[in-house]
């Protein structure tokens, strides 16, 4: 994937949309663009929906330390079921939005 990074001038979103349609299944390669071009949400989106890499976006939201990054990850996790770590990323994302699909997954 170096050339992506070597790869100047071209419309990074849009090439990263493309790449990840499932037509071309180019996941890895659209995840690079978008962090390239410090799209870091949609890049946390490819994780968690394409990759299906849930520890993978968890660290990528360290690493970010986003509110929208944090989100994303909390709302894959209670979808999993990860029902603490769902909790640990809406409070880092300062986000309680999605109490009440905690409280649902809680009392299952």
């Amino acid at each position: 994937m170096d050339y992506i990074n070597r790869l100047d001038n071209y419309e990074g979103t849009e090439l990263a949309a493309i790449a990840q349609e499932d037509q071309y299944q180019l996941y890895d390669e659209a995840l690079c663009i978008y962090k390239k071009f410090n799209e870091n949400h949609e890049a946390v989106k490819v994780l968690l929906y394409k990759l299906n890499n849930v520890r993978g976006a968890q660290e990528f939201a360290e690493k970010i330390n986003t509110p929208e990054v944090w989100t994303e990850v909390g709302k894959a996790q209670l979808n999993e079921n990860m029902l603490k770590e769902a909790i640990e990323s809406f409070i880092k994302a300062q986000n309680p939005s999605a109490y009440m699909s905690v409280i649902n997954i809680g009392q299952n």
